[in-house]
């Protein structure tokens, strides 16, 4: 978590608004139904981030509403892959393909309920077939 603002060397500053931040949502909690939506957009071409959008209701049934609504317009889309095949190329990028995936990649497919199949090969193995 990025938190914006000067702090000192034992980050003070940071840890007070880390405090401030978790009473906030304590608070907010007891009082409201938190439901987060994830998705990603496209920040420049071949680039993409992670964002999140966290509704705050009123009680349970509008909440879940919300969710059965925005699951009903999702279904609409009959381009949206169901499953997928990954290379994981182990030369490519500085050879972190494989931790990558796991990090960053592999969380989004498994929250956007998209099974894949992953294909790679080691270093080692990518020798012996050259």
């Amino acid at each position: 978590m990025f938190v914006g603002g000067k702090h000192d060397m034992n980050g003070n500053y940071r840890k007070l608004y880390l405090a401030y931040l978790i009473t906030a949502l304590l608070f907010s909690f007891f009082f409201s139904v938190l439901s987060t939506v994830s998705y990603v957009r496209r920040t420049r071409q071949h680039q993409w981030r992670c964002s999140d959008v966290t509704f705050h209701c009123a009680n349970q049934a509008l909440c879940e509403q919300w969710i059965q609504v925005i699951n009903e317009q999702l279904t609409l889309f009959t381009n949206r892959p169901k499953s997928l095949l990954v290379y994981i190329n182990p030369y490519g990028g500085k050879r972190h393909g494989k931790r990558i995936y796991e990090q960053k990649v592999a969380p989004l497919f498994r929250c956007a309920r998209i099974s894949a199949d992953v294909i790679g090969r080691s270093l080692s193995v990518a020798f012996l077939n050259i």
